[in-house]
């Protein structure tokens, strides 16, 4: 079913230039019509001279020499003279007082109209030639109908060809003409769809649009300028707050120090253990957000697993826990940033050893030629439902999975950073029970 709402602009005008073609090759069809082939050639004279024709393109001169009886008869009612000779130019069957042909036609392949003007007395003859088989057979008369309306035919199959020529053309050279005039919109949605938050200060270009898209490209870019502030005020209300933060939570933890009730200190070290790592999470979100042009020092994967390992192995022994490192044998070289790139696998680190059980190992595990460090634990796993919603900011789930009390920000600072990196984060399924987070990054080092 055909929708034209969902066809391209290109497709749309080429379709209204085709109609408008077309009714424009119909009316020059008309207008010959109404103009000359009525008036030229009268419907009763093309009606009766039909069986005339009919018995012309069935004759066999060859087979068959002579007149037929039912031709002669045609013949004399309408006053035609007939002469079908051989390639030698023998006449095989001619009307009466006809010696050869009445005109000598140019080529052979194909049929023609002829005209012999007036000479002395003998008036002049309108006729049509033709060729079957080796035979060349004419009929002429002193009529002008049978010559005119050859003509008129011959003209019509010429018209109908030069008008599917120009529709042809035209379509080709409208195409063509949309191809080039769209050039600047596609620049301009290929450059819309690379903005993105790492890339808040790019603009659409105007160089080379018509003048009647100008405005549109001239609002988007207004529009993008103001989002731009939007944005910009926002990141850096959250980079000064959780940076303001920082020092009322040292001297927090400085009383807490000096506080008689060990027990009720404990308690209040863990709430504000949670508000110093919500802090730290909001400042490496606000300085991934105002990278503009992304990273390119060379990381190497593998001695960045060491040492995330041996920065998170005294936690892991306190919680009875074990990591591992597999496949860090040899360098595996990326482009990126070591300290964005070791905050990301500690965050999955830290929310493995979260979830897996005690006794258990979490495992770095590096596949250097497929360019992928990941992540795994022996816990309960990750719904696939909830695969695609566990890295947006601020979410937690249920369950035993997700219910922390972690703030939400850790997964999506692991995503942050894979698309600085032009990388991504993929959720597995590990062999036995558990998850496996798995950073893929892309291209070459």
């Amino acid at each position: 079913m055909f929708r034209p709402a969902s066809w391209s602009l290109s497709v749309r005008a080429s379709v209204v230039l085709l109609v408008v073609n077309l009714l424009a090759a119909a009316l020059i069809v008309l207008q010959f019509y109404l103009s000359f082939w009525r008036s030229v050639i009268p419907e009763d004279d093309v009606e009766q001279l039909e069986p005339l024709k009919k018995l012309f393109r069935t004759y066999d001169a060859e087979d068959n020499p002579g007149i037929p009886p039912e031709m002669t008869a045609l013949l004399s009612r309408y006053h035609l003279r007939f002469v079908a000779v051989d390639e030698r130019g023998q006449v095989l069957a001619a009307s009466e007082g006809v010696t050869g042909l009445f005109f000598t036609q140019s080529q052979p392949w194909f049929n023609e109209s002829f005209r012999i003007p007036a000479a002395g007395d003998a008036p002049a003859l309108y006729g049509f030639s033709a060729h079957k088989g080796t035979a060349t057979l004419q009929v002429a008369t002193p009529d002008p109908t049978l010559f005119y309306g050859g003509m008129m035919r011959r003209l019509s199959h010429h018209l109908a060809v030069i008008c599917w020529g120009f529709l042809t053309i035209t379509l080709v050279a409208n195409a063509l003409v949309l191809y080039w005039s769209l050039r600047p919109l596609r620049r301009a949605s290929e450059e819309a769809a690379a903005i993105g938050p790492q890339t808040t200060s790019a603009r659409l270009s105007e160089r080379g649009l018509p003048p009647d898209v100008m405005p549109l490209v001239q609002a988007v870019n207004r529009c993008l300028d103001r989002l731009e502030q939007g944005y910009l005020a926002q990141r850096n209300f959250i980079a000064d707050a959780a940076h303001e933060l920082r020092t009322p939570l040292a001297v927090l933890k400085t009383h807490l120090e000096v506080l008689d009730d060990r027990g009720i200190a404990a308690s209040l070290a863990d709430d504000l253990g949670s508000m110093e790592r919500l802090v730290l999470q909001l400042l490496a979100l606000a300085r991934l957000d105002g990278l503009q042009g992304g990273v390119s020092d060379p990381v190497d994967l593998a001695a960045l697993a060491i040492d995330v390992a041996r920065h998170m192995g005294p936690i892991a022994f306190e919680q009875h826990r074990e990591i591992e490192v597999i496949g860090a044998e040899h360098p595996c070289l990326v482009a990126g940033s070591f300290d964005f790139l070791f905050r990301a696998v500690r965050n999955l680190v830290e929310n493995a050893l979260r979830h897996t059980p005690a006794g258990s190992v979490v495992t770095i595990r590096l596949a250097a030629e497929a360019r992928v460090i990941s992540v795994e634990d022996q816990g309960s796993g990750v719904p696939s439902a909830l695969r695609p919603l566990i890295f947006e900011r601020f979410w937690r789930g249920d369950g035993d999975r997700l219910g922390d009390s972690g703030a939400g920000l850790g997964l999506a600072i692991v995503a942050a950073t894979m698309r600085l990196h032009g990388g991504r984060v993929e959720i597995g399924d590990v062999v036995g029970g558990g998850a496996v987070f798995s950073l893929i990054f892309a291209g070459d080092a």
